[in-house]
């Protein structure tokens, strides 16, 4: 009697601070007076993680993903202790990305609604157009091109967002423009995909999707953006193969868009190719983000050989490199986890995907419209990884867990827990 008590106590404790813990994760950079610099997302996170483990000890069981989430965070710590050079902050990093994912895969496992998904997404596009908003008042009204932050945050890096400012990008309320270009673009995929599975209100999808894609385009950043147009075509692509949906008129929409895109190109190949969304080829091979990929490589190949399967531990980049990362996650983790901290990365980067195909596998299925729609999105954060420094960022393991938990359960359900 007192375990089942102290289980519904400990789930409920969990449901309300997780969902509190992940509604709040933009407000990251704001702490909280409470003796101790923690932000309010964080402390919900605590809670959430409290509750979770206490309510695993009071039913005497856990899943598998569990004891990966703990093999991994020994790893880390195994690895740390290896290496005298690892950065403490850069291992917290770590831990806390993983501490979102796993929190989020059960609260969305225990919840099971496309609403609660819908909801957690509405309030953060609702977050992020009032943030834009503030600057585009600065910029555009008061003629404010370095503008202070509406919640009186003092900058962690004054010069990067200066920078970002003068060029007219949008970033808040995160620390850089491509964080919440890459939110932007999961949210505008999420509700296309959720326009095509279930009728939902037309009003409210049009208006999240064009808000998100507004501001995914005012942050000017590239890698997001390329990797919704890959994923997309593979979701509308899958879905023509699997239904066969696609009718000529809009075979015939599709091929005159792509008539008119090819003549605004031609006509103005100069400016389009000189921007920062559509760089010339030139100007990407000059670029310092590529020269930093190639230093990565190179700070790799000297690597010994035991570094070269463990790593140097958290941070090292930014110690022999010219940078604190080389803007690829694949190629900083790498360097500082090695090929098994790699290899780790990899399954949990693709874990959604591996999810279906096991139950494809398992159950002799074929793939489905809604699986479709969860390889797509889960090849939009493994894309996304490949142009930015996205390894640690909170929302994109938020996001991840999500997916995750939805592949593992089967399709999700629709209706409010």
């Amino acid at each position: 009697m007192i375990l089942n008590e102290g289980v519904k106590y400990s789930r409920y404790i969990f449901k309300r601070a997780a969902f509190l813990s992940i509604v709040f994760s933009p407000f990251a950079a704001y702490s909280l007076n409470l003796g101790i610099s923690i932000s309010i997302d964080r402390f919900f996170l605590l809670i959430s993680l409290g509750s979770l483990f206490a309510c695993m000890l009071f039913q005497n069981k856990t899943q598998k993903i569990t004891l990966f989430y703990v093999f991994i965070i020994f790893y880390l710590l195994f690895v740390s202790y290896l290496n005298s050079s690892f950065e403490f902050s850069g291992l917290l990093s770590y831990v806390l990305a993983l501490s979102y994912f796993i929190v989020t895969y059960y609260y969305f496992y225990e919840v099971k609604s496309w609403e609660k998904i819908q909801t957690l997404l509405s309030i953060w596009t609702f977050i992020f157009l009032l943030f834009a908003g503030w600057a585009l008042y600065n910029q555009l009204i008061l003629k404010n091109l370095v503008y202070s932050d509406p919640l009186g945050i003092e900058y962690s890096d004054p010069v990067h967002r200066k920078t970002m400012m003068l060029n007219g990008r949008l970033f808040l309320p995160y620390a850089s423009a491509p964080f919440l270009a890459f939110v932007c673009g999961f949210i505008f995929i999420w509700n296309k995909i959720r326009e095509n599975i279930y009728h939902v209100n037309r009003w409210e999808s049009n208006f999240i999707s064009i808000s998100s894609i507004v501001i995914l385009f005012l942050t000017q950043s590239r890698g997001p953006l390329y990797s919704l147009v890959v994923c997309l075509s593979f979701y509308y692509a899958m879905k023509f193969i699997i239904r066969r949906e696609i009718k000529f008129s809009f075979l015939i929409l599709i091929v005159f868009s792509l008539a008119v895109c090819g003549y605004v190109v031609y006509s103005f190949h100069e400016v389009i190719f000189s921007s920062r969304l559509i760089p010339s080829l030139e100007s990407i091979l000059q670029s310092r983000h590529a020269d930093l990929r190639l230093e990565a490589l190179e700070i790799y190949s000297n690597f010994s050989t035991f570094n070269l399967f463990l790593g140097h531990g958290t941070g090292y980049y930014s110690l022999v490199g010219n940078a604190p990362y080389s803007f690829m996650s694949y190629l900083t983790v790498l360097i500082e986890l090695g090929l098994i901290g790699l290899f780790l990365f990899l399954i949990i980067t693709f874990l959604p995907t591996l999810f279906i195909c096991f139950k494809i596998l398992r159950n002799n299925n074929v793939i489905s419209i809604n699986d479709s729609g969860i390889i797509a999105l889960n090849f939009y954060i493994a894309f996304c990884h490949i142009f930015y420094e996205y390894k640690t960022l909170v929302p994109l393991w938020i996001l991840l867990g999500l997916l995750a938990s939805i592949s593992s359960k089967g399709k999700i359900i629709k209706n409010v827990y």
